[in-house]
């Protein structure tokens, strides 16, 4: 069971659960963070497993911390652009086949 939160860590991988960091939300997600990298869903980048709202579909993401980019750039379009160019840098470094999609930023 996914509880608010919840934490384990599995080296050199955390594994976080959530509902929801400070507002809960209607679709949970869980985290693996690969401690070379990150070790907070804030700054680096990580996967993520995004469930739908009514949890019949899971999506598994290449996940950004939006977190550290708005602390060094402020929430502003100068921050979007800094956010979009290293999503396609990442997304440039990945071979995906054809039943992925790649360099679309979600529409929250």
């Amino acid at each position: 069971m996914l509880c608010a939160r919840s934490r384990r860590t599995v080296a050199p991988y955390v594994v976080q659960g959530s509902t929801g960091a400070g507002n809960v939300t209607s679709a949970p997600w869980i985290a693996v963070f690969d401690l070379a990298v990150t070790d907070t869903a804030q700054r680096g980048y990580y996967v993520a497993y995004l469930f739908s709202i009514d949890l019949e579909r899971v999506y598994a993401c290449l996940a950004l911390g939006v977190t550290a980019f708005e602390e060094s750039f402020g929430k502003n379009k100068m921050m979007l652009g800094k956010l979009d160019s290293e999503r396609l840098r990442l997304a440039s470094r990945l071979r995906l086949g054809s039943r992925f999609a790649s360099g679309s930023r979600p529409r929250c």
